[in-house]
């Protein structure tokens, strides 16, 4: 099996950089630009359904264990 191998970069340094790139001039610009197109842009479409869901929804839930000797070799 192929390791890989550990990046050079956390996740606390992608999100330092996340947040350094949203204050730049070009991040302003092209957050105002796409803002000023939303309005522009068409509604999603409404895709076909086979029936009309619940207004409550119904969930199911299922609970299974196995034991130690069942999933450890």
């Amino acid at each position: 099996m192929k390791r890989w191998r550990a990046l050079a970069i956390t996740f606390r340094d992608y999100v330092m950089a996340e947040q350094a790139r949203r204050q730049t001039s070009a991040w302003h610009d092209a957050w105002d630009y796409w803002q000023e197109k939303l309005p522009q842009l068409p509604l999603a479409p409404e895709l076909p359904v086979v029936e009309t869901p619940p207004e409550t929804p119904h969930f199911t839930t299922f609970k299974s264990t196995i034991g130690k000797t069942e999933w450890q070799p």
